[in-house]
């Protein structure tokens, strides 16, 4: 009788520590199989916020202040007239600023030869060096970012000033330092010079020839530019150990350029620096002279 109670409490604590045992087993996996969830949660967490975090920060406005300015430049333009006046944005594409002017008679023109873009409102669809409407007819033309892709940009300049009334105003702007873009439509970059050049032959003379954005928003393009663009291979640098370091450099300094070009572009916005260095675009307002040849 002792030997079987003996016996019986040796197979009780035995299964008691194979129950153990398996609870541990059991809990120990359990917690391995929700660490590695939690850790692929995490993972994918990270992957998400970090991917919603690039798309805020490489927003247009965000790391091209350029963009802002331009929006003001138009803003300005239509608060420069009232009501009853006639308006021509010419090569407006998709009519973006269409909505300033909206307390006046507003008509477009553009080519329309690009399918990839959306072209909406255009009242005349045409060449810029022959709009088809009388001469003298508008109060204000309109033409941003617009003359680095026409071919002949002295003719184009012309015909604005053909359909621009006595006195009016010609707003336009163009690319100065700028990537090739809308290839293989891209054709010119100007300087001050060609533009006070150009608006003379024009018979145009200028008011007012300033930066589209400050020296920091053309600081803040060159940086996004290099953090995108800055090749990641050793080869690319030349090979061996200085092409190993070179691309271990730009490896370590891309975020600390992308950090920076948030940083410029929000600065660009907040003040425009032109003591120094140059800007990506420049502005122009002009008049059109009278027969007299005055304003």
């Amino acid at each position: 009788m002792r030997t079987s109670i003996a016996a019986r409490s040796a197979n009780t604590l035995a299964m008691v520590d194979r129950i153990r045992d398996v609870g541990m087993t059991w809990a120990f996996e359990y917690d391995l199989y929700f660490a590695k969830k939690w850790r692929e949660i995490a993972l994918r967490g990270g992957l998400i916020a970090g991917n919603e975090c690039m798309k805020f920060f490489k927003k247009p406005d965000l790391m091209e202040s350029t963009r802002s300015y331009l929006r003001n430049f138009a803003r300005q333009a239509a608060a420069s007239v009232g009501p009853n006046a006639l308006v021509l944005d010419a090569g407006a594409g998709d009519s973006p600023y269409r909505v300033f002017f909206s307390h006046a008679t507003y008509e477009a023109a553009d080519h329309c030869k690009r399918p990839e873009r959306p072209y909406t409102h255009v009242s005349y669809v045409c060449d810029l060096t022959s709009i088809p409407v009388q001469s003298n007819r508008y109060d204000l033309v309109l033409c941003t970012q617009v003359l680095e892709h026409v071919p002949r940009p002295q003719e184009t300049l012309m015909e604005l000033s053909r359909v621009l009334k006595p006195g009016g105003k010609l707003w336009i702007s163009a690319p100065f330092f700028y990537e090739e873009h809308e290839v293989p439509h891209d054709f010119f970059r100007y300087t001050q010079f060609a533009w006070r050049h150009m608006m003379g032959q024009a018979g145009l003379t200028i008011d007012r020839l300033e930066w589209v954005g400050g020296y920091f928003g053309a600081l803040a393009y060159q940086l996004d530019m290099a953090w995108h663009f800055l090749p990641m291979r050793p080869r690319h640098y030349g090979g061996g150990f200085i092409g190993a370091a070179a691309c271990a450099l730009t490896f370590a300094a891309r975020p600390i350029m992308f950090a920076l070009a948030f940083v410029y572009s929000r600065l660009d916005r907040r003040h425009k620096y032109t003591d120094a260095g140059h800007g990506l675009d420049y502005c122009v307002v002009a008049t059109k002279l009278d027969r007299a040849g005055s304003a």
